[in-house]
């Protein structure tokens, strides 16, 4: 069964800023460039911000989660790269969280609102976390194994076929 992940108004919010700033900047360095006359060095630093300009929205599509999807005795993260598969055997506890329970989240390495919330975080009372989320709202806390792994699906109901194992 699939399982949607909708952006919230303010994940929307923060990649359209992301864009327009990240236009607006690239758009002095294009101006750079054409002015460079052939200056090695202009052209290298306005070429580099360019070039990162690019692989920071190209790698934040590409890992940003898009559905859930469950079949065949595993969940699957689906992204436009890497999918995250999870066998159902492997979770040890699955439950919705409430919006307080997340006090103290900090950002350890991951992406904070550029296409979704996903990464490594950190929470008070959970310790470190992945999140594969893609909204604020939704918050599903999966315990494997080895893991604390949050979900952002549209419906919630993915909790009770998580829960049927």
């Amino acid at each position: 069964m699939k399982y949607k992940a909708s952006l919230d108004t303010l994940t929307k919010g923060i990649t359209i800023g992301v864009f327009v700033l990240l236009i607006v900047i690239g758009q002095i360095s294009v101006r750079a460039l054409f002015a460079s006359q052939g200056d090695t060095t202009t052209i290298l630093i306005h070429s580099g911000i360019l070039l990162l300009f690019f692989i920071i929205l190209l790698g934040s599509w590409l890992y940003a989660p898009r559905f859930y999807t469950i079949a065949n005795n595993i969940l699957t993260i689906n992204r436009p790269i890497g999918k995250v598969k999870i066998k159902l055997g492997d979770i040890k506890q699955v439950r919705l969280l409430a919006d307080n329970e997340m006090k103290g989240l900090i950002r350890t390495f991951g992406v904070g609102g550029l296409f979704g919330y996903f990464g490594k975080f950190h929470a008070t009372g959970f310790g470190n976390m992945t999140f594969y989320a893609t909204q604020r709202k939704n918050k599903i806390l999966i315990v494997t194994n080895n893991s604390k792994i949050i979900i952002t699906p549209d419906n919630k109901n993915i909790v009770d076929k998580l829960n049927l194992k």
